[in-house]
């Protein structure tokens, strides 16, 4: 029996892998931004605002306040935001499963996902994915 790691590797070959878009970068921060999360994504790895500080050679409290200053919102919120939107695009484009689209957006586990995307939506990632495909069938 395949892991869900494993099953979205192969899944991956088969889908092209969507990426939200970032705001357009407007200091190198925000490239290093834009290539972490990337990278996280790719990796199907947990995007940290303590491991995106260290990348762009900052302290937490230096990259906190670049946020604040270049996005109006913190680190991890703005991290969380950018894995929701990726989930958003797989339920769409995709026909990956919800544990599939977890990992591939970097949230660890399914519950997390679930929970994360919840709060951001407002529904369940299959009420989105239902919601979106049907308002999509032509009339």
């Amino acid at each position: 029996m395949r892991s869900p790691r494993q099953e979205s590797e192969s899944s991956s070959r088969r889908t092209d892998m969507a990426q939200p878009s970032l705001p357009a970068p407007s200091s190198g921060v925000l490239v290093d931004v834009e290539r972490y999360l990337r990278d996280c994504f790719a990796s199907e790895e947990v995007p940290r605002a303590t491991e995106l500080a260290e990348r762009c050679g900052m302290s937490p409290p230096e990259l906190t306040r670049t946020f604040a200053r270049e996005l109006g919102v913190r680190p991890a919120a703005y991290l969380k935001s950018q894995q929701v939107e990726l989930a958003k695009v797989l339920l769409v484009t995709t026909t990956l499963t919800t544990t599939q689209i977890a990992y591939r957006a970097g949230f660890g586990t399914r519950a997390t996902f679930f929970r994360v995307f919840r709060r951001a939506t407002e529904m369940t990632p299959a009420e989105f994915r239902k919601r979106l495909c049907r308002d999509r069938e032509p009339a």
